[in-house]
């Protein structure tokens, strides 16, 4: 089977990637690598642990060891999602009342992770993850200029002076959206006309 290896071992064209296969040296595509970790616990009798239960493990451990705001930062999960899923845990911190009301409506995390890998690059999937991941508002979305991202701190800079800072996910999905070409101007482009997207427009 394949085996992931470290990077520095065996050169690849591939620089973002961290785990390789053994045998191509090329990134693993998640249905391999999935196969492989399920195999791997399947093999010491861990047959009811999920991927996703270890995610959920590491966020727990974090939020044990720092707060919401950091376990937010390192997980790619939105605050309010993790309010939702980890606030019954005894050993999760309390919620600091400054980060606001309950809302109406908390998305179900799993359900809206599925729907961001399922559009991928697209506008949609883009607009998606600047709402949930980074907060942004409406207008802030389809305004944002390239200019504004800045993927080595990696933070996003806006016009009214507030420093947005970017989760290590958001901003390596930011880094394939640029290599397509779209690395100067506006970010969100429309998906015919590649022009910069009205607020009405990205609403529908």
């Amino acid at each position: 089977g394949e085996y992931p290896s470290a990077r520095s071992q065996e050169p690849t064209a591939d620089a973002e990637a961290v785990l390789l296969s053994d045998r191509t040296h090329r990134p693993f595509q998640p249905p391999s690598l999935s196969r492989m970790v399920r195999a791997a616990l399947d093999g010491v009798g861990q047959t009811e642990v999920r991927l996703l239960d270890l995610r959920y493990d590491f966020v727990l451990r974090r939020l044990q060891e720092t707060d919401w705001q950091e376990a937010s930062r390192v997980s790619g999960i939105e605050i309010t999602a993790l309010r939702l899923h980890f606030g019954k845990y005894p050993e999760a911190p309390q919620m600091p009342v400054s980060a606001g009301p309950e809302p109406e409506t908390v998305p179900d995390e799993l359900r809206l992770w599925r729907l961001l890998q399922k559009e991928g690059t697209s506008t949609a999937g883009a607009a998606l993850r600047l709402v949930w991941q980074a907060g942004l508002q409406q207008d802030e979305i389809v305004s944002l200029q390239w200019e504004q991202v800045a993927l080595a701190e990696p933070a996003l800079h806006l016009p009214d002076g507030r420093t947005v800072p970017l989760t290590a996910e958001l901003a390596q999905f930011l880094r394939e959206l640029r290599a397509q070409g779209r690395g100067t101007g506006t970010v969100l482009l429309s998906p015919r006309r590649r022009r910069p997207l009205r607020a009405d427009r990205l609403s529908k």
